[in-house]
């Protein structure tokens, strides 16, 4: 149970009208919801991200993963090791060049993304029923735009191009 404090208490700052920290905390709001729909896959929203795009693009290299999923390439490393310790991403060689390893889905990591896909839809319903049905659509258009037009200012750009 959430601790509530006096009305007199309660921070009126501004930053509780700033749309970075609105949205770090519907972040966080999203991200609980997820945890609690897949607990029994315990992945994260990024790991769910990188499995579903591996399993679009058997054989891509890291770095071309990490545009696809706009991560910086440290954090892809680690999400990638962390994954290769569960059983469900392989890295190999690149028959063209050596220093590049492709990445594909074990069958553990396929198991495992179709349990997700069908336990994941569930926190994204949540996370909008709040709003209205026109609500929702509204609101989907506007983060999509503000996405989109905003890309190049992430220090990681989500790149969709062909790997």
């Amino acid at each position: 149970m959430t601790e509530q404090l006096p009305a007199d208490q309660v921070s009126t700052h501004r930053i509780h009208e700033m749309p970075g920290h609105l949205i770090r905390r519907l972040h966080q709001i999203a991200v609980g919801l997820f945890s609690q729909a897949t607990k029994s896959c315990a992945l994260t929203p990024v790991q769910y991200a990188v499995l579903a795009v591996l399993q679009n693009n058997p054989g891509i290299s890291q770095r071309a993963l990490a545009d696809l999923v706009a991560l910086d390439r440290s954090t892809i490393g680690e999400v990638i090791l962390r994954l290769e310790e569960k059983g469900c991403v392989a890295r190999e060689a690149s028959p063209t060049d050596k220093r590049i390893r492709c990445l594909t889905l074990t069958e553990t990591g396929v198991s495992l993304l179709q349990a997700m896909d069908a336990l994941m839809p569930q926190s994204q319903i949540d996370v909008l029923a709040p709003l209205s049905e026109g609500e929702q659509a509204i609101f989907m258009y506007l983060l999509k735009k503000l996405v989109r037009l905003n890309n190049d200012a992430s220090p990681s750009p989500l790149r969709l191009k062909a790997p």
